[in-house]
């Protein structure tokens, strides 16, 4: 805990030159609270949800009435998410660069998994079974 609270003060001390301002101290804690490994992944697994929420309902936008007009609003959100995870990504490593690789690990493999799990759900591959023998005659 002592090495949380000494980055705290030490990033509420920042001062930069030129102009920029300086960190704000509740700045500076966020800061330190990101770069709690378990926090991190527990933020990125939620923000994962969030982006595969988002993806469903872009989805739901393609009605066949009206069809190439869902699909080009779907593809403007899917580079709109790409943009947003690309600068969540890199707000989390230059705000707290310690817990970058648990939250980016977290972010991009609970995507992966939770999108996978809606992948099998969609196609029924649940309920598909394996023939265990075959019946001779």
């Amino acid at each position: 805990m002592q090495g949380h609270a000494a980055r705290a003060r030490a990033r509420s001390r920042v001062c930069r030159t030129g102009g920029e301002g300086t960190l704000s101290t509740s700045v500076a804690h966020s800061a330190v609270t990101l770069d709690n490994p378990l926090v991190g992944v527990v933020l990125g697994v939620l923000l994962a949800a969030v982006f595969l929420v988002a993806s469903r309902l872009s989805m739901q936008l393609v009605r066949p009435g009206a069809a190439e007009s869902g699909m080009a609003l779907a593809a403007v959100s899917l580079f709109v998410r790409l943009a947003a995870a690309t600068g969540i990504l890199w707000a989390y490593k230059r705000f707290a660069p310690s817990g970058f690789k648990p939250f980016a690990l977290a972010f991009a493999g609970g995507f992966l998994i939770l999108y996978t799990v809606e992948l099998v759900r969609y196609a029924g591959l649940h309920r598909y079974r394996r023939p265990t023998a075959a019946v001779r005659e």
